[in-house]
């Protein structure tokens, strides 16, 4: 027994404990798949691929009766970049993504009973066409042809067409510097730029909410954890795709505050070019209807960033200007060459019915307490999970409980540069929708651009915020480079 003892302790023969582990992550990949995915999956294959897969996930868990969690977590939490680095190289060395694009099989190659038209893991959801049928079809007619990737290029309709702003896709221009996330169809073309186009923006939303969150509750990382995990495998995100417009707005406060605590004029200029890349990126969004309502919740964190970082001690200077004055001026120079190449077509979409004459005025929203049911969407039927689509946030709850901290906490004022921004941003979305503006107030905030529906999702993103009621204290900016 003592020997046992001794051997299960998990700071002992960790190297033996190691390849047992390996041995029987690879003998339950193999069970997995022979036993029962081939089995119980309609129309699934064997696949060397998947096993490794499952290998490795069962490897992970395996891990945890190796090393102690603490350590084990730690050692992730310190290699975070470096690991998501590592998992990048793996779906694009094997050319794996989440596209649902085998539909296409079931739809135009009924005939066609071969493996490489079926997934990996998981279902196609039919649901997602704008997905499978244009956007992911959309890009992947850029790397055909003989002149590829054109700014304007009649492979997709037969006829000229703005591929950059039109259809989203890649081009061989100074703008993809507002497109980062499809540069690698560029480099390497269709096959490892859709690998990496896929995961890169999960990678980016995992890292990005992960960040954000440390920010919010002063670097808690269980809470932060959590946060990551609500906002990233939320259905509105994982269903409905709102993941390019979090991501670049959390990323553009991200840089923004690290350019007010850091004394580093290299880490400075790392960040002017970030927010370059950052700003340019969330614009070219071209989707006001989350655009304009995520804008408000970002600028209630922008506010407190500011009240903040400046009670801290940063002072502006004439270097900081001179920095912020440059990276404006690369927008704008940047949005001048969008609107010279794509000035007629900004122009036709700006004068349709939709997007471009939509003229909302709030109200009516239905699914502003529907969070709950939405964990199951992807086992559950549902005739479009995408539309039903929201975040488990408990509104309205947060915003109730910060409204009695700030009245029972009058004397206590330590909370309200953020509280008091988050919940007027709250309110304001509640009001427009629950009931709606008045037109011309609808017109002046652009929420005339959104709809109820889509502002629900940025009313309840768990990212607004009031995790910040976790936060013992601010840190103070001579302490941020240390911490």
């Amino acid at each position: 027994m003592e020997k046992i003892k001794t051997f299960l302790n998990k700071e002992n023969y960790t190297k033996v404990k190691l390849a047992i582990i390996a041995i029987l992550a690879i003998l339950a990949s193999i069970i997995f798949e022979y036993k029962f995915y081939t089995i119980y999956i309609d129309n699934a294959y064997d696949s060397k691929t998947r096993m490794l897969i499952i290998a490795m996930i069962f490897g992970f868990i395996g891990l945890h009766f190796v090393f102690k969690l603490k350590d084990l977590y730690e050692f992730i939490y310190k290699r975070r970049y470096q690991l998501a680095a590592g998992f990048l190289i793996f779906v694009m060395v094997f050319k794996l993504s989440g596209s649902s694009i085998v539909n296409f099989n079931d739809q135009f190659q009924t005939e066609s009973d071969d493996n490489r038209f079926h997934p990996l893991l998981g279902f196609a959801r039919m649901v997602r066409t704008d997905e499978w049928a244009t956007s992911t079809m959309y890009i992947l007619s850029q790397g055909v042809g003989n002149d590829q990737y054109q700014y304007f290029d009649d492979e997709l309709r037969g006829t000229t067409t703005d591929m950059f702003t039109l259809v989203n896709s890649p081009v061989k221009d100074i703008l993809m510097i507002g497109k980062p996330f499809q540069i690698m169809f560029l480099l390497l073309g269709n096959d490892y730029g859709l690998s990496f186009y896929w995961y890169i923006r999960l990678i980016a939303m995992l890292l990005g909410s992960f960040e954000m969150c440390m920010l919010l509750t002063g670097k808690k990382k269980k809470i932060s954890l959590c946060g990551m995990i609500l906002i990233t495998f939320s259905s509105a995100v994982q269903w409905w795709y709102c993941m390019d417009t979090l991501i670049w707005g959390q990323i553009i406060l991200l840089l923004l505050n690290k350019f007010m605590t850091t004394d580093k004029r290299k880490i400075k200029y790392l960040c002017a070019l970030g927010e370059i890349v950052a700003i340019t990126s969330f614009i070219f969004i071209l989707y006001p209807a989350w655009q304009v309502s995520f804008a408000y919740v970002f600028l209630a964190i922008f506010i407190w960033l500011m009240i903040k970082n400046f009670q801290n001690g940063y002072k502006i200077n004439l270097h900081d200007c001179t920095i912020i004055g440059i990276t404006l001026l690369c927008v704008v120079g940047l949005l001048i060459r969008w609107f010279m190449l794509s000035g007629d077509t900004i122009s036709a979409i700006m004068n349709t019915d939709y997007p471009g004459e939509r003229r909302e005025v709030g109200g009516g929203a239905t699914i502003l307490y529907a969070y709950f049911y939405n964990l199951f969407f992807a086992y559950k039927y549902c005739p479009n999970p995408c539309e039903a689509s929201s975040m488990l946030s408990f509104y309205p709850l947060p915003i109730l409980l910060s409204m009695v901290y700030l009245i029972f906490n009058r004397k206590e004022k330590k909370h309200w540069k953020f509280l008091i921004p988050a919940i007027s941003v709250s309110v304001f979305l509640t009001i427009w929708c629950k009931w709606g503006f008045p037109e011309i107030l609808a017109k002046c905030s652009l929420m005339s651009m959104t709809t109820a529906p889509r502002a629900t999702i940025a009313l309840r993103n768990p990212s607004n915020l009031y995790a910040h009621l976790f936060n013992g204290s601010d840190v103070p900016r001579n302490q941020m480079d240390s911490k």
